[in-house]
């Protein structure tokens, strides 16, 4: 297909051109004389592309596994498209060279879109050097990724004692509970007196519910 020319004058030179929304493998630029259509000149074929930019995350955002549906984080996965692309696909790099798959998402063309990433701790790793990367999915060649890194954390979540609990100063026999999400590593257990915080001991925190008899005494909190 022939799409209409522009017409310029006959000098050596230059024409800058608003590349139009045509993605092909085989596209070519011929220049035909006006006065003479014999005299004319094309180029080989070369591709038109779409463009994805990558809009978020782009670097130092941090990011929170969950184990439960209850504790999930719905994080978004923003980036803005050029072009007549149909569909897409999201991954992410954790510290390495192997991008992993997170969704395939169509998309209309040119705009902005968003994916709520949920971030599963049993499939995801703890990292401090991740991106995201969006991809037409039939022309590989028109990609993008975040600028910079961003971090996947694990996280803890408290679950007694709770609000409405009420401890005697000096018992021993209270149990902390909480909840590791992803690989934790140890934790430092404390409490809290007006606005000071004091270590009680550091311990084990494996992946799922953890638990501490604070079996020295429950601390003189009181204020």
């Amino acid at each position: 297909t022939t799409n209409a020319p522009a017409t310029v004058t006959a000098t050596a030179g230059q024409y800058y051109w608003k590349v139009p929304n045509l993605i092909r493998d085989d596209v070519k630029i011929r220049v035909i004389n006006v006065n003479d259509s014999s005299v004319n000149n094309e180029t080989l074929g070369f591709k038109i592309r779409g463009k994805v930019q990558v809009n978020n995350p782009n670097g130092s955002e941090v990011y929170y596994v969950y184990d439960n549906p209850d504790q999930a984080v719905k994080y978004p996965i923003t980036w803005t498209v050029t072009g007549g692309l149909s569909q897409v696909k999201i991954e992410y790099l954790q510290g390495g060279v192997t991008w992993t798959l997170i969704s395939t998402t169509n998309v209309a063309g040119s705009g902005t879109y968003n994916y709520q990433w949920d971030i599963p701790g049993a499939l995801v790793d703890i990292c401090k050097t991740v991106k995201v990367r969006v991809t037409d999915n039939i022309n590989s060649d028109t990609t993008d990724d975040s600028n910079n890194n961003f971090e996947i954390r694990g996280r803890v979540i408290v679950t007694s004692p709770v609000t409405t609990t009420v401890w005697a100063v000096g018992e021993t026999n209270r149990t902390i509970n909480w909840t590791s999400v992803g690989t934790i590593g140890n934790v430092t257990l404390q409490y809290i007196k007006d606005i000071t915080w004091t270590d009680i001991t550091t311990v084990g925190s494996p992946d799922g519910p953890n638990s501490y008899l604070w079996a020295a005494g429950v601390a003189n909190a009181i204020s």
